[in-house]
């Protein structure tokens, strides 16, 4: 409360914005800056909560892969000739 009614007290001393946010060791394009990003995260989490989730798709009935053979068991590959 203290700090609200200091704020409102420089204000009706007819302080500008720009002037209060100085006293305060913050400049007015910091605080515009936060501000802005609250509004655009705010506003990305709603968007988030008002989009469906995609449908979950069904299992297919695939066979199961193939295991890679191991690299001991594959075939080496030949020596390059030298020139």
């Amino acid at each position: 409360k203290v700090a609200l009614t200091a704020l409102l007290d420089q204000r009706a001393a007819g302080e500008g914005w720009g002037e209060i946010a100085h006293s305060l060791g913050l400049s007015l394009g910091e605080i515009k800056d936060a501000q802005d990003w609250r509004e655009r995260t705010e506003g990305m989490q709603e968007a988030r909560a008002a989009t469906p989730s995609p449908p979950t798709k069904p299992e297919a009935d695939r066979p199961p892969r193939p295991d890679r053979p191991d690299r001991s068991t594959r075939a080496e590959r030949p020596e390059r000739p030298e020139i």
